[in-house]
């Protein structure tokens, strides 16, 4: 396709392949993995509950936020589904969302997380097409946003047409589980700070979140050993 011969391809691939940004994939991959083996998915829940729940089709924003941000990390809208896909799915049930459109809005929104830093197929992208991963990061952003927001649209349309169960807003509901999830949280802005201030490598960046979800599954929280 760009015009070389065939005979160049594997040296093509092998100059891919010993990228130095080609290790961050792993990384951040073991990153989301660890996020998926704890019950980290379930805080996040119970926290965007408590926050959106009181809003009409607030559990439909928590579920599309939840899918991307687990989608970031484990960089597979697949693995998404599979980790966190049940536990959402029971809880858009008894809210009393139908089968038909909870299935829908999660296999949409299990993809919706790749284009925000730091995506791993923009990642595989910049490597092959040797674009800078920084830029396109950067130029993933809005995009990104811009699904989230039309994910989420359709949710309202969907609850303009549908009774939905609102939960009643409790402030101490709100406070107990943002402080549950707060490391989990805290996680993409210390992925997005250290890296676009140029503290970090893209490599570093995804050693600096392997360390720091280790540190907070297996020491903080304990859950995982």
């Amino acid at each position: 396709a760009s015009g070389t011969f065939a005979e160049t391809a594997a040296n093509e691939f092998y100059t891919m392949i010993i990228s130095n940004t080609v290790p961050a994939i792993p990384l951040f991959t073991l990153t989301g993995f660890i996020l998926s083996e704890s019950r980290a998915g379930t805080r996040l829940i119970r926290a965007f509950n408590a926050f959106f729940g009181w809003m009409p089709g607030g559990i439909i924003i928590a579920a599309v936020i939840i899918c991307a941000f687990f989608t970031v990390f484990t960089g597979a809208s697949g693995v998404t589904i599979l980790a966190m896909g049940g536990l959402l799915a029971i809880v858009l049930e008894k809210s009393g969302i139908d089968e038909k459109y909870r299935t829908g809005l999660l296999c949409s929104a299990g993809s919706i997380g790749l284009l925000f830093p730091p995506s791993l197929p923009l990642i595989l992208y910049g490597i092959i097409a040797q674009l800078d991963i920084k830029a396109l990061f950067v130029g993933g952003i809005i995009p990104g946003i811009l699904l989230v927001i039309s994910l989420i649209i359709t949710g309202f349309i969907y609850i303009s047409k549908h009774m939905i169960e609102i939960i009643k807003p409790s402030v101490s509901e709100c406070v107990i589980s943002f402080r549950d999830c707060f490391w989990e949280i805290l996680l993409p802005f210390i992925i997005i700070i250290s890296y676009f201030s140029g503290l970090t490598t893209l490599v570093e960046t995804g050693a600096v979140a392997v360390v720091y979800t280790m540190l907070v599954e297996f020491v903080i929280k304990k859950e995982l050993h």
